[in-house]
């Protein structure tokens, strides 16, 4: 029985937490209607505004970083591109300079086969020159000393022109 003496002293002190006071209830929503309306009016809807602009302005950028991104994709598929043809390009070049190269390196062994055959052959000329006038000079060396035996062994002097004429004969017979 200690249960409704607890009820009986709690009514005496007054409205309880869990009974709602009517008295205080209209009041009280008066209070929150009217600030619901104030803040609706002077504060949500700028929030909402700032929020939104906030949210357009954050859509916007994402856009652009989109295409940026696409952008410097296709930015670096051409930078790739033209090193790649850079590439090719300076490929091309060197086998051009080796072609040329070796046409140069060519058409120089080509010129010096060329002077070392005309080298040759002057040397051979001048061989050949050199050959003719020894014999030349060994056929009047020899017919001097034919005609000096010839002299001595006759003992009578020839004329000289009349003598080589006579070894020049002999020697063109043999």
């Amino acid at each position: 029985m200690a249960a409704p003496e607890v009820t009986q002293q709690a009514n005496a002190a007054g409205p309880s937490i869990f009974t709602p006071d009517l008295v205080m209830i209209i009041p009280t929503w008066v209070t929150f209607l009217t600030l619901l309306f104030i803040l609706q009016k002077f504060a949500w809807k700028p929030i909402l505004a700032t929020l939104q602009k906030r949210e357009d302005s954050i859509r916007t950028s994402l856009e652009q970083a989109d295409k940026i991104q696409t952008a410097f994709t296709d930015i670096e598929a051409s930078k790739e591109n033209v090193l790649a043809e850079a590439h090719r390009n300076a490929q091309d070049i060197i086998t051009q300079a080796q072609k040329r190269a070796q046409e140069s390196a060519k058409i120089i062994e080509d010129r010096a086969k060329t002077h070392a055959q005309e080298i040759l052959q002057s040397a051979h000329q001048q061989i050949a020159g050199e050959e003719e006038r020894l014999k030349i000079a060994l056929r009047r060396e020899i017919a001097d000393i034919a005609i000096g035996l010839a002299g001595k062994i006759l003992k009578e002097n020839v004329d000289s022109d009349k003598n080589r004429q006579l070894v020049d004969l002999a020697i063109k017979e043999l």
